[in-house]
């Protein structure tokens, strides 16, 4: 885990999925808002998480690569969709739910 594109190549997979996961539960908010309280990357990603220890996909990594790839999915899983989802639910007048 020498570089960016290391960790990129190491992250992309969850990162992608998560990605899935945000943009279905931004949709399920602006659609059905009971229901989104039932999915999200809180629910899916620790099931995600337990695949990859189980496949030990992540087997190759140090302490320290382990630690950085987490920080990575964590930042671009949780940091980015929140932020697009909480700003584009304040410029939409949104007031409900987790908003």
């Amino acid at each position: 885990m020498a570089n960016q594109q290391g960790l990129w190549l190491t992250i992309r997979e969850l990162v992608f999925f998560g990605w899935i996961v945000a943009a279905i539960r931004l949709l399920l908010d602006f659609t059905v808002q009971e229901w989104s309280m039932y999915f999200g990357v809180y629910y899916m990603m620790p099931l995600a998480y337990l695949y990859y220890g189980l496949t030990r996909k992540w087997d190759h990594l140090s302490w320290k690569g382990l630690a950085w790839a987490i920080v990575g999915v964590t930042f671009f899983v949780w940091f980015l969709p929140n932020l697009i989802s909480y700003t584009t639910a304040y410029f939409a007048g949104l007031e409900h739910g987790r908003f």
